[in-house]
């Protein structure tokens, strides 16, 4: 039974889950990872963009190389030129 005094109750290792609905689309995106020969990150620049990236990396148990050597793509402006 826990107490209020035993909040917060914080895991020693959060274990991520793909949900059953996006499994396939992970399992191709986890195929592709593994396949390429350069990682570029072009998910969201702000800190959640970044993180949900960080999270698919770390599940995929990347190597400490591996990790390093993953490029960063920033995009600022979607507007066509004239």
């Amino acid at each position: 039974m826990w107490r209020m005094e035993h909040l917060p109750i914080v895991p020693e290792q959060w274990k991520l889950i793909p949900k059953k609905e996006t499994l396939k689309q992970f399992k191709v995106v986890e195929k592709l990872i593994k396949k390429a020969d350069v990682l570029v990150n072009a998910g969201d620049p702000d800190r959640e963009g970044q993180l949900l990236v960080d999270e698919v990396f770390g599940y995929l148990n990347l190597s400490a190389e591996r990790k390093s050597q993953i490029q960063r793509c920033l995009v600022s402006d979607l507007n066509r030129m004239r």
